[in-house]
């Protein structure tokens, strides 16, 4: 392969097989990186809050986390899950399930 026409369309072709693959099965991607523990520090990245605030919230049991010896383990598909069940009901949705319970 001298012509590197010929070794650029190879490599898009790689390039191709592989987008296509990641479009076909999107879940293959994500789900070693979500799989892998994390510490505190990176739960405090993620979040924005402070590791004295985390560490608050795992005392009293408000944050989903996992005990390995003295050290304190997240997932971080459970810290994304705990985060958008803590939603605020817009005023809509207050008013809809008023309504619900007034029927």
């Amino acid at each position: 392969m001298n012509n590197p026409f010929e070794y650029i369309e190879a490599r898009l072709d790689k390039i191709e097989i592989l987008l296509l693959d990641i479009i076909q099965n999107p879940n293959n991607m994500s789900g070693d990186k979500h799989d892998n523990p994390i510490d505190i520090k990176a739960v405090s990245e993620l979040t924005g809050l402070s590791v004295p605030t985390l560490y608050g919230y795992c005392h009293r049991r408000e944050i989903p986390f996992h005990k390995i010896g003295n050290r304190s383990k997240f997932f971080r598909n459970e810290i994304l899950a705990w985060i958008k069940s803590k939603k605020q009901e817009t005023f809509k949705e207050i008013e809809a399930n008023a309504n619900k319970y007034l029927k």
